[in-house]
């Protein structure tokens, strides 16, 4: 199996492996839904979709995602393309342009979709109740009803660079950089399940 090499790049650890094709990146915040409250469901996907609003039209495959515990920037190309790519999110992050988070919530409300599957979800909140992770069957206020401050604090609190990490399918390209704001990694507390009375049947 071929090694994996660690580095770090303007305080985010860097993780690397040859593989035959073209570069890939992925560019990972610890930050997913389960790092929300009932009244901010959803704005993990809304920093996403505003951030990726503000990337030129590029010719390369990249995407991002969001699911329980990470969001995530990805990128497929030229080694140029890539650190244009990478680049442009974290700036994007450092800036977060609020006066799109507005349209940006009108697509993600026509979008629908989970980052857990329904029952997954109801399970998570038959389990936890209605807090972290047990928020996900939840629908919340909706993304038009989260405030652009709201926004900025969750990206000042996850989408730092110490709570990132980045991997990549070949060496680090020549003039990466990763320009994203200073920060620490956000604490998580694993959660607790609530108790539920246990049924005696009686025949």
């Amino acid at each position: 199996m071929p090694l994996v090499h660690k580095t770090e790049i303007d305080g985010v650890p860097v993780f690397w492996q040859e593989v035959p094709g073209p570069l890939t990146a992925g560019l990972v915040f610890g930050c997913g839904t389960r790092d929300e409250t009932f009244v901010t469901i959803g704005v993990t996907h809304l920093v996403e979709h505003v951030v990726m609003s503000t990337l030129p039209r590029v010719h390369h495959d990249h995407n991002a995602s969001v699911d329980l515990s990470s969001a995530e920037f990805v990128a497929t190309g030229r080694p140029e393309q890539v650190v244009a790519f990478l680049r442009a999110v974290c700036e994007g992050i450092s800036a977060i342009p609020v006066d799109r988070l507005a349209q940006e919530a009108g697509v993600l409300e026509a979008e629908g979709g989970f980052a857990v599957h329904p029952t997954g979800a109801a399970l998570l909140t038959r389990r936890y109740g209605a807090r972290d992770v047990g928020l996900e069957a939840y629908a919340g206020p909706g993304h038009e009803h989260i405030r652009a401050d709201a926004v900025l604090a969750h990206v000042a609190k996850f989408f730092v660079a110490g709570n990132a990490v980045l991997w990549l399918t070949g060496q680090p390209p020549e003039g990466l950089r990763l320009p994203l704001p200073p920060g620490q990694r956000a604490h998580r507390t694993e959660p607790v399940p609530v108790a539920h009375r246990r049924t005696t049947l009686v025949r």
